[in-house]
């Protein structure tokens, strides 16, 4: 779980400081995509469920718990705001989860 929360902050942590162009939105994007697939399978395995509809909303959860954390100033909400009325674009979802294999980690 740790792993996935990790790559999912620094995929939002990356929205908010290097984006300036159609294309580095679009890379961060499937970064993003990535890391919410990984943060899915890490809740899947944590909860040792395949309950699809109580998975997501878990994910949901934990998202919103984190962007609270990361997007907790005035500053970084608009500048992510602005990133997305910017530069946001349409992409193709990654396949491809976590950049690391949960399960080589321990609880």
């Amino acid at each position: 779980m740790r792993a996935a929360l990790l790559q999912y902050g620094q995929a939002l942590q990356l929205e908010l400081t290097v984006i300036n162009s159609e294309e580095v939105m679009k890379n961060a994007l499937v970064k993003d995509s990535r890391a919410f697939s990984c943060l899915f399978d890490a809740i899947k395995i944590y909860n040792n469920s395949d309950d699809w509809s109580s998975l997501y909303q878990a994910k949901e959860d934990i998202k919103k718990e984190v962007d609270s954390l990361i997007l907790n100033t005035e500053i970084r909400k608009n500048q992510y705001e602005f990133v997305y009325k910017r530069y946001m674009v349409s992409f193709t979802s990654s396949d491809q989860g976590c950049d690391i294999d949960l399960s080589n980690l321990s609880d």
